[in-house]
């Protein structure tokens, strides 16, 4: 300590190294909160400009209109509106892989891609049918015009199909929608909720159980609650 204070030649010599020590930590503690805020603003930034990407890319892909509402445990609310002129696209449904789950995921995406463009959803019927023996499949209360009519598909050179393995196809989510799709084919696995989440209100009005199916299962619930 003797040999510290020796370097000093007086006091006022040893006030001024404190004073200068204290002086460049403090000047260091600025500069380092001042990184630490930038870096943050940074961040900030980053995640807002992600933000903003995201609601733009949702503004592009999906239509804009997210009021329609349709209450599932009234037939008040039936919907008249649908498109005046004869629809330009058409989309298709007649094949389904896996099981029953799977057959509710391609109906889901196939009326949210129809509902989107305003085309007419052809649905084969032993497809409606499987469905139609749990869920009350109302679709004559939305705005989606329905065919199960053979007819409409029964040229294959007019219809563009494409599988999918639970892939999100962005470019249906343009609109106008690419002409080639005017007569489009769901084939394979669907199973992307994208294709519906604007809708999914009135996915959930669709797939309302029918009261024979609930009243059979009752007792089964009921059981294993208990166990």
């Amino acid at each position: 300590m003797e040999n510290f204070l020796s370097y000093f030649q007086n006091s006022n010599d040893l006030k001024r190294f404190i004073q200068s020590n204290t002086d460049r930590k403090r000047v260091m503690a600025i500069c380092f909160s001042l990184i630490i805020i930038l870096l943050f603003y940074q961040i900030v930034i980053y995640v807002q400009g992600n933000i903003s990407a995201y609601n733009k890319a949702q503004r592009i892909y999906f239509a804009p209109n997210r009021n329609t509402h349709l209450n599932p445990y009234t037939d008040q609310t039936k919907l008249n509106d649908k498109a005046q002129s004869p629809p330009a696209c058409l989309i298709i449904i007649r094949t389904a892989d896996g099981q029953f789950g799977n057959r509710m995921f391609l109906f889901a995406s196939a009326y949210g891609l129809a509902r989107l463009h305003q085309c007419t959803l052809y649905v084969a019927p032993w497809i409606l049918n499987d469905l139609r023996a749990i869920f009350r499949i109302d679709i004559n209360q939305t705005k989606v015009h329905l065919t199960t009519n053979d007819s409409v598909v029964s040229n294959p050179k007019e219809i563009f199909g494409r599988y999918s393995a639970c892939t999100l196809f962005s470019d249906l989510f343009r609109i106008p929608l690419n002409s080639t799709y005017s007569r489009y084919e769901m084939i394979g696995f669907y199973q992307a909720y994208g294709y519906f989440e604007k809708y999914r209100e009135e996915i959930n009005f669709l797939f309302q159980f029918k009261p024979e199916p609930v009243s059979r299962n009752v007792a089964l619930v009921e059981q294993l609650l208990k166990g």
